[in-house]
């Protein structure tokens, strides 16, 4: 059987014992984020003129890698081997556990002697490239945003299941309102408890809540010198329509805009706005106040040039 492949095996400088702070050693190579054990470190150990040193006596190289990955500092810990005791050498071959990893790499050297003694060696840097084929699926789903007609039709399902509801319940209670007028037609007189008890019937079937007004215009109107959301509080639980002017000091634009108004309870919910463009955003509530700030769905030419932007930053990197 054949040896190992090695892609690259390269000298660092010395890693030099001293009793000041050693300085952090920046390396000119470029490991790719798909290689696998096929890159290799020679780490020369320096020991000055009146130091000794028995490497025979070292019996552990521990080896830690730290990383900053989306805002959060990483640390990987290895252990690398003795090259060649009488040189002082240490080898070590880069982890696979970086796979997939972008950016740059601190890496740190510790030796454990066999008498209990510690000695915190050297620290070097080099650069992750991340492989294509590492980042085709993340890059994808990182820069994946919602189109107008995604939401669109989303929000259409969402109305015609209410729509739906609302007809079953509505031909049930015109079921319930002919058995009544067929029980009304036969008696002369209507008694007063008798009337009441036909509304309670009815008031519990059918579900009162309008989504618009009676004209089929906006159930909810927010003035210039109002707010959305206390009109939206102060409205209730309910899933409704709406507009409010630019001027409002919570609009997510200085235009009109349309909304669409899901509370699921009195206190929380959802808003979707629409200005006068076509811009679309949207923003929830918990608790009776408003959950971070307006997000703004993607226009299709915006992502469009984002994906042509991406698409020539990953020629360059290769």
């Amino acid at each position: 059987m054949g040896s190992n492949y090695l892609k690259q095996e390269f000298v660092t400088p010395d890693a030099q014992i001293t009793l000041g702070a050693h300085k952090r050693q920046n390396l000119e190579s470029v490991i790719y984020s798909y290689d696998e054990n096929i890159s290799k470190l020679i780490i020369p150990v320096f020991v000055p003129d009146g130091k000794e040193l028995d490497f025979e006596n070292v019996e552990t190289i521990k080896v830690l890698l730290t990383v900053e990955q989306d805002g959060e500092i990483k640390k990987i810990q290895d252990t690398a081997i003795k090259e060649k005791s009488h040189r002082k050498q240490i080898s070590y071959i880069i982890t696979n556990r970086l796979k997939g990893y972008q950016g740059k790499v601190i890496m740190n050297i510790y030796l454990d002697l066999n008498n209990g003694q510690r000695v915190d060696l050297a620290e070097y840097g080099f650069t992750m490239v991340r492989s294509a084929i590492d980042k085709a699926v993340p890059e994808i789903e990182r820069f994946y945003f919602k189109s107008l007609d995604d939401v669109i039709v989303e929000l259409q399902i969402k109305a015609d299941a209410e729509f739906d509801k609302i007809k079953t319940e509505l031909d049930s209670a015109k079921q319930k309102i002919g058995v009544l007028e067929k029980q009304i037609t036969k008696q002369d007189i209507v008694k007063n408890s008798d009337f009441n008890k036909y509304q309670n019937t009815i008031a519990a079937t059918a579900q009162l809540q309008k989504i618009t007004a009676d004209n089929g215009e906006s159930y909810l109107k927010v003035s210039d010198t109002e707010k959305i959301l206390d009109r939206v509080i102060s409205t209730g639980a309910g899933f409704r329509n709406g507009e409010a002017t630019g001027k409002t000091s919570d609009s997510p634009t200085g235009s009109n805009v349309r909304l669409i108004i899901n509370m699921v309870v009195t206190t929380a919910g959802s808003v979707i706005a629409q200005d006068t463009s076509g811009n679309v955003y949207s923003r929830i509530i918990s608790g009776s106040v408003w959950r971070g700030d307006w997000q703004q769905l993607v226009s299709k030419s915006s992502f469009d040039e984002l994906a042509s932007r991406v698409t020539a930053l990953e020629g360059k990197v290769k």
